[in-house]
């Protein structure tokens, strides 16, 4: 017996932009899932999406199936906005709250459990993370690590995921890129049954030479194993679907492509920014972190002290940053700082220590501290570190613990993380969005902190 999972979450609250995408994405899966006859119980959840009715009904619909002798294969795809927080992934769902980020969105962890429930041969996950308008996932080592600890709960398994770590996944009106690619394989390929790994294989090749967005895959199994099988009525009904999407790309790209060439370049030119405009959202930026009060639940327990920093003197683990621009092809303004040892003749790189802009900045980093009222809970001190190109800001920020080394005396535990998201300098909408995530997660670590230390669980 096989059983499939398809939910496609296309309206949010006011927290998260909507994805229109996400609809037609989990139209095609589960027209796939419900079509081919290799599936023979499904659950398709696309219209009403908030937590608490997706998650009843995974409930119920796990709880249905854990009884049955023998679940050869589960499905599972998921089309909507996702987050990843350093510990765990979770599904966004439409009623998602970044205050309630457990009450409002599915976690990895309980998604996991409930398909170890069914006992099944193989388990597939494939996930379409739209992240516009929120953090993105961004370690790329924490995120891998997760992944492949989530893997070795299956003894067989396929996992999916549209982008790596450090990127947003991208979606025209119509489709998502990723789940579009998926569509294609099934239509595009020779044979008359499709393999998880000829899906893999397309989707890979697909996104060679596109810098934006790299899917990333995880195959616990041994690359026998059947997707779907094909039929002239399945493929027409997909073919049809994509010249749909592609006849709505190319109708809006006419309305919007320029008429001249002049044109296209004075199009382009409006994302640029002058230094002073640059050095002014810069500026916005800093407003925008200070006027965030702490929340309700900790004003009797924090103050927050804001500070500016005009070098890097204080900033724990630059090296990251460091090696992040020597990797990454970038248009910034600002290169790696590196250690230089001197001998009786010749001065020689010994390695990078930091970065250096290469231009005039109004700040080289941004701090927010919170700081305890009381001396049994942790201080927690956030930084930020901005680099501009002319069309772009780019943001490293981490969280760090602060622990008390005297009386009067204070010092970093441990060096922290760094994560990074790149955003358009003239998107004020985007980086006041930024600024929320960042500032709600910086609570959302403190919580965690506290609650550690005094040993109370998630609820209290």
């Amino acid at each position: 017996m096989n059983i499939a999972i398809v939910i496609g979450a296309s309206k949010y609250q006011p927290n998260l932009v909507d994805l229109p995408a996400c609809e037609s994405d989990s139209e095609a899966v589960s027209h796939m899932v419900q079509s081919t006859g290799k599936y023979h119980e499904w659950l398709v959840i696309r219209e009403e999406t908030s937590a608490a009715l997706v998650k009843e009904k995974l409930a119920a619909f796990t709880s249905k199936h854990k009884e049955d002798k023998k679940i050869e294969e589960v499905f599972f795809y998921f089309s909507g906005h996702g987050d990843f927080d350093g510990a765990e992934f979770r599904y966004l769902l439409s009623d998602y709250d970044p205050k309630r980020p457990n009450q409002t969105s599915l976690q990895n962890s309980e998604l996991d459990s409930l398909l170890r429930s069914l006992g099944s041969s193989l388990t597939v996950k494939i996930v379409d993370a739209c992240q516009s308008g929120i953090t993105y996932v961004k370690d790329k080592d924490a995120m891998e690590g997760y992944l492949k600890g989530t893997q070795k709960h299956f003894t067989n398994c396929y996992f999916m995921y549209s982008s790596q770590s450090d990127q947003p996944s991208y979606q025209s009106k119509e489709m998502s890129w990723f789940t579009r690619r998926i569509v294609e394989a099934v239509v595009n390929h020779p044979a008359s049954t499709l393999r998880y790994k000829d899906v893999i294989d397309y989707v890979s090749d697909a996104f060679t030479d596109n810098p934006l967005q790299k899917p990333y895959f995880v195959a616990q199994a041994d690359f026998t194993e059947i997707f779907i099988p094909r039929d002239k009525a399945l493929i027409k009904k997909l073919s049809k679907l994509l010249q749909v999407v592609a006849g709505a790309q190319e109708e809006r790209a006419d309305e919007d492509r320029p008429s001249s060439f002049v044109e296209l370049v004075k199009q382009d030119a409006s994302k640029y920014c002058t230094e002073e405009e640059a050095h002014a959202i810069m500026e916005q930026l800093y407003q925008k972190i200070q006027n965030y009060s702490p929340p309700p639940e900790f004003r009797d327990l924090y103050e927050l002290k804001h500070e500016v920093a005009y070098d890097y003197q204080e900033t724990p683990n630059l090296t990251t940053i460091g090696l992040w621009l020597l990797q990454n092809k970038h248009d910034y303004f600002a290169e790696p700082f590196y250690n230089y040892k001197h001998d009786r003749v010749f001065k020689r790189k010994e390695g990078i220590s930091g970065l250096i802009t290469t231009t005039e900045m109004p700040y080289a980093a941004l701090s927010v501290s919170a700081v305890p009222r009381f001396q049994n809970i942790p201080q927690m001190k956030c930084f930020v570190i901005p680099v501009i190109s002319k069309t772009h800001l780019r943001l490293f920020w981490t969280w760090v613990e602060v622990r008390d080394i005297g009386w009067q005396e204070s010092g970093i535990l441990a060096p922290g993380q760094w994560t990074t998201q790149e955003l358009p300098l003239k998107d004020a909408a985007a980086i006041g969005r930024w600024v929320a995530t960042f500032i709600s997660d910086m609570w959302k670590e403190t919580r965690a902190l506290i609650q550690a230390k005094l040993g109370i669980g998630e609820g209290q």
